[in-house]
């Protein structure tokens, strides 16, 4: 009951989405909990850079735990073929993101989901709400446990203003949300 009180119902919805999700390939599943673990994180953190901005917050979350869903599609298909660890791992880094683009396309999500899916790694190419394909971005690298803070200070975007951000506060925060995280994902 506290949980849907701090997340939002609308939140709350999506992790059930994204755990049912994560039913498509049981052969990877350790994997695939793995990836929704960090979108889970991203998506907290976007949450709250985004409220803290007085954006929309509650797609900001959305966005954070949809944007590397096109790697769960990769892990379920590369599992029927034999590849090196490390082909596999590039082709899912190289890949993913048009691979969610296509995915949400089928489902129909709206313009700004898809394209923060598509370029969550190069918002610059965003056409539809680049703000929000920055915030992703910038809570994909700060939710990646073995980010650098000074990396992530570093970044610079077009529309976001990281000095509105308090980035030393949320990576203080991202072990602690991993944990919750991590908790939430070994539920399925």
């Amino acid at each position: 009951k506290e949980a849907v009180v701090f997340i939002g119902l609308k939140s709350l919805m999506s992790i059930v989405t994204v755990h049912a999700m994560s039913c498509f390939s049981p052969r990877n599943a350790k994997e695939i909990k793995k990836v929704l673990q960090h979108c889970l994180v991203c998506g907290m953190i976007a949450r709250e850079i985004t409220r803290d901005m007085g954006g929309n917050y509650e797609l900001a979350f959305i966005c954070g735990l949809l944007h590397d869903i096109g790697k769960t599609i990769l892990l379920d298909m590369l599992g029927d073929y034999m590849l090196l660890p490390e082909a596999r791992e590039r082709l899912i880094e190289e890949k993913h993101a048009e691979v969610g683009y296509l995915l949400a396309d089928k489902w129909n999500f709206g313009s700004d989901i898809k394209d923060v899916i598509r370029y969550h790694h190069t918002p610059e190419h965003a056409i539809n709400n680049v703000s929000m394909a920055e915030v992703i971005s910038l809570s994909n690298a700060m939710a990646d446990i073995n980010s650098n803070p000074e990396e992530i200070r570093d970044m610079t975007f077009a529309s976001l203003e990281l000095s509105q951000i308090s980035i030393d506060d949320l990576l203080e925060q991202v072990d602690k949300l991993d944990s919750e995280a991590g908790e939430i994902v070994s539920l399925a």
